[in-house]
């Protein structure tokens, strides 16, 4: 086995093991609406929710803004800053 394809499978084991509706909703309030979640947008100033949460594919976007990805590509919620290498939600 490569150690590109142990690094793809655990990095899948990573993303079913974590809920991203769970972990989007610590820092944002979010709202079930059909099969995924809404909720405002921490990167713009949002009064009507544009972020959604598809827990299905374990991905989150804005339709506003178009920031987007999963649980690894996320970003800090709790401040309102554009993405960067070092600001991502799973960081300490």
């Amino acid at each position: 086995m490569s150690v590109g394809s142990t690094f793809d499978s655990t990095k899948e084991q990573v993303k079913r093991s974590i809920d991203i509706v769970e972990l989007v909703g610590e820092y944002i309030p979010l709202r079930r609406e059909g099969r995924n979640y809404k909720g405002l947008c921490p990167w713009h100033d949002d009064s009507h929710p544009s972020l959604h949460v598809n827990p299905e594919r374990q991905t989150f976007h804005c339709f506003v803004c178009h920031i987007g990805g999963d649980i690894f590509s996320r970003n800090d919620c709790s401040t309102r800053r554009r993405p960067g290498p070092n600001n991502n939600f799973t960081s300490a």
